[in-house]
């Protein structure tokens, strides 16, 4: 039967209202500060290995999420070095400015504090040049060693010959650190400009501090923790004591590597929470799917398809915001959205869910996104000249506080009309396509889908995932500024 209002509905109500419906269960939460996977996003933070689960946290926490209602589940690790850069290109104007221009030289005032500050800049952005190449050096012995075949610049890869690579970027450079020759060029540095970053730093900011007074000192705190938390940065004997608390151990491919630190606090609370949902499933024979599930979603071809234009994230900016796509993959632009024409319900259910806080480490002060909020005096070549930093299209726009994860997530794709519907012709082909947070495809951003887990029905088909593994069902974020 064709249905009256599938054809021109809005697909993006369908993720509000999926996005309401998990947002009942988990007490305090905003739905319209949720980010919804669209896919299937593996989590691990509920392992019994520690490093495994700070891996997740890491991955997770240090992503910047596109602008929308759906994420495509692949991480970007753009946090951290773009809160980094940000600070270290702010130059306050005067004492106690907060942020929108002029120089902090004076109009070229000859005062001996303005001139040690212009020549310690010099001598940071020199060095910083110097780590530089070094860091370039060791990229390109990287390309050589994992890449299968260049891009058009030539300066990255387009296919690895191994995906993930093996050893990853991170790997590669943390065991780099540990060479003697590494270790040499490090102590030329130290030799060549009397100081590593760190303490040139710590030399700049006491200079800033003299001139600017006390206002400055949360600048310079900021700037010299994001020192500390950078592990690809040189560092001397004395600075390597302070990175503990800057810093954390990952694990990639069964090799560790030390990156920026994220928190959360309740792992403990999620392992104990997967292994009483494992002994539920075992208990019963099986997870607990469709109407014995806690969590419970039901959707129609007849629901009110116009989305709610109050959520901040209803703008389509990042990923088309299509409950059924087709083609392509849920990273993928160029995906279509297909429009359902037969009438149809769709059951989504979880076993249970549970919110994971996650948050930046010490190195993030996050009162400075308030403070320099309207900061516009950027040296020359700053990555943040002329562009925005809030807002739909900011550089900084979205930080991750934390991810929604769903156990035993099952789908129920039903139709009176099943064999004349788009769905059927996808699913049967084993075509690329996807349902709302179930992707079935040969290449998803999170190197898996649903596609094994499938079972025909005589009105529709299936989904049981059994497999025992968390699901990110979204992210809780805050919009600094937005």
């Amino acid at each position: 039967m064709m249905s009256n209002n599938a054809v021109a509905q809005d697909q993006a109500r369908f993720w509000q209202l999926f996005v309401q419906a998990i947002s009942g269960h988990l007490p305090g939460s905003d739905p319209k500060n949720f980010i919804a996977a669209a896919g299937r996003v593996d989590s691990h933070l509920g392992s019994d290995e520690e490093v495994v689960a700070l891996t997740d946290a890491y991955n997770v926490g240090n992503t910047i999420p596109s602008w929308g209602l759906t994420w495509s589940g692949a991480f970007n690790n753009k946090l951290f070095d773009i809160y980094q850069q940000w600070v270290r290109d702010i130059v306050p104007a005067g004492s106690g400015d907060s942020g929108s221009g002029g120089s902090s030289s004076g109009g070229g005032s000859a005062d001996p504090l303005d001139t040690q500050i212009e020549d310690l800049r010099s001598k940071i952005a020199l060095l910083s040049s110097d780590v530089s190449k070094i860091n370039q050096g060791i990229y390109s012995d990287w390309l050589n060693e994992v890449c299968a075949e260049l891009d058009s610049t030539g300066k990255a890869c387009s296919v690895y010959f191994t995906n993930p690579p093996d050893p990853t970027w991170a790997n590669f450079r943390t065991q780099q650190m540990g060479t003697e020759d590494y270790k040499a060029k490090v102590e030329s540095l130290q030799t060549t400009y009397g100081a590593l970053l760190g303490g040139m730093t710590e030399q700049l900011n006491a200079l800033l501090l003299k001139k600017f007074g006390p206002g400055y000192q949360e600048l310079a705190d900021a700037t010299e923790a994001v020192a500390l938390a950078d592990p690809f940065e040189p560092h001397s004997a004395d600075e390597l004591q302070k990175t503990a608390q800057f810093q954390m151990t990952i694990k990639e491919n069964d090799t560790t590597a030390s990156v920026p630190r994220f928190k959360t606090s309740e792992l403990k609370d999620v392992r104990q929470w997967l292994i009483k949902q494992n002994g539920i499933a075992t208990k019963n024979g099986g997870p607990l799917f469709a109407e014995q599930a806690n969590v419970q979603i039901a959707l129609n071809d007849q629901q009110q398809t116009e989305r709610d234009s109050s959520w901040k994230f209803s703008a389509n900016v990042g990923i088309p915001i299509d409950w059924f796509w087709l083609g392509g993959s849920t990273n993928d632009s160029g995906s279509t959205q297909f429009k359902e024409d037969y009438s149809y319900d769709i059951l989504i259910t979880y076993q249970d869910v549970i919110t994971v806080n996650i948050n930046p480490g010490d190195w993030f002060f996050e009162g400075l996104l308030s403070t320099y909020k309207d900061y516009t005096n950027w040296p020359q070549g700053s990555m943040f000249a002329g562009k925005p930093l809030w807002g739909e299209s900011g550089l900084m726009n979205i930080v991750v506080k934390g991810v929604v994860l769903g156990y035993a997530p099952y789908l129920r794709f039903s139709s009176k009309d099943w064999t004349n519907t788009t769905t059927q012709t996808q699913w049967s082909a084993k075509a690329t396509f996807g349902i709302g947070p179930f992707n079935f495809e040969s290449a998803s951003a999170s190197g898996s889908d649903y596609s094994s887990m499938t079972t025909q029905l005589q009105d529709g088909f299936e989904v049981r995932d059994t497999s025992g593994i968390p699901k990110i069902i979204g992210l809780i974020v805050d919009t600094p500024n937005g």
